[in-house]
Order: C-alpha cells, then structure tokens, then sequence
C-alpha cells in the first residue's frame, strides 16, 4: 500500500478534502448553474460533484490525463487534443489543472474551441508573488505527486498578469478575478472568470 493509499483513507484526510472541494465548488460558482460543464483537469472529480449535488439542472464532464476513479462522468484523454466537438460547453472550469503542462497556450486554445459562444472559462490557479513563493509552489506540487506515485507532471506557474495574458491571447474576453487566500504573501489564489 502507498503513503498516499494511507493518507486518503484517513477520515480527517477525508473531512479536510470534502471541505476544500465544498470552498472550491464555491468559488467557481458562487450561485446556481445549469447548462454543459466540463472540469478540466478534474482529479477525482470531487468539486464537479458538488457543483453537480448544489445545482441539478447541470450535467458536469470531467477529463483528465490520469483517471483516478471509475466514474461515467470522467473522460480519460489528451488535454491538448479534446475528445469534443466546437462550441460543445456552457462553462469550462479548471482549478489548478494548468500548471500541469508545458504547452499552456495549447491547453487553452483547446478550452475556446470547445466553449459554446456566450460562455465563461474559470480558471483558479495559485499565482507567485516572489520567486521565492515559486519555489515553494513547486516543491509542494512535486512532493504531492511523489506521494501520489503519479508519473511527471510539469510545473508552470504564473504571475497574475501571466495567467491573464495567456488567456486573452487564446481569443476570451477577461470579466473579472477574485482573490482567494495568500500564503505567507509569497502566493495568491485566484479565481479568473472570461468570456467568450
């Protein structure tokens, strides 16, 4: 059994990890919410279910590279080639999901063309403040995947500004940002809303 098989099946583990999907539900959508979502980069899918349980008149589709459960709801596939049609989603969401890849641009070109007209991409990212605050981003994402024995994951993390930039220059509409907690003030989380 791995460290992390031990570590999930805690129940305290499991409190903190039901209470961090409810905020994270929470502030990628704040009030009701129905239509086609897709959780980009969606782990175990947990905050999808709880947008899903909050708001029934939503059908929530997760993907990601590693599927971690066996889920109907979860398509396993190429984040940079998506196994969907244009103009396919209402809302597309990824919390944390983008840091995750070497080729952004790409990642987000694949996020407008399956983002209905009139729809809104959310995108929650943790952003660095100093270099020391990258740092610290990215030993905590590379001790989180050795624990989780998962294979290598790249680690791209931005400035506000950064993140902003990348998303405009794939075609969306910037709306608004929200910030979301500071830690240490060496990193902030944000939850960017844009439009198409």
């Amino acid at each position: 059994m791995s460290l992390y098989s031990l570590v999930a099946s805690n129940p305290f583990y499991l409190r903190i990890r039901e209470s961090k999907a409810d905020r994270r539900a929470s502030d990628v959508f704040p009030g009701d919410v129905s239509g086609l979502i897709l959780d980009f980069g969606c782990g175990d899918l947990r905050v999808g279910e709880v947008i899903s349980e909050r708001n029934p008149d939503a059908k929530i589709v997760g993907i990601d590279r590693i599927i971690t459960q066996n889920n109907s709801d979860f398509v396993q596939g190429d984040v940079l080639k998506l196994p969907f049609h244009d103009n396919v989603f209402d809302y597309v969401f990824a919390i944390g999901a983008l840091h995750h890849n070497n080729d952004v641009p790409s990642q987000l070109n694949e996020i407008y063309r399956v983002t209905k007209g009139g729809g809104e991409f959310i995108l929650s990212e943790e952003t660095y403040v100093t270099g020391l605050g990258r740092i610290m981003l990215s030993l905590n994402d590379i001790a989180h995947n050795f624990w989780k024995q998962k294979p290598h994951l790249y680690f791209t993390f931005q400035t506000y500004n950064e993140w902003k930039k990348m998303v405009e220059s794939a075609g969306f509409k910037f709306k608004q940002a929200s910030k979301k907690k500071a830690h240490l003030g060496l990193m902030t989380y944000y939850v960017f809303r844009f439009g198409k």
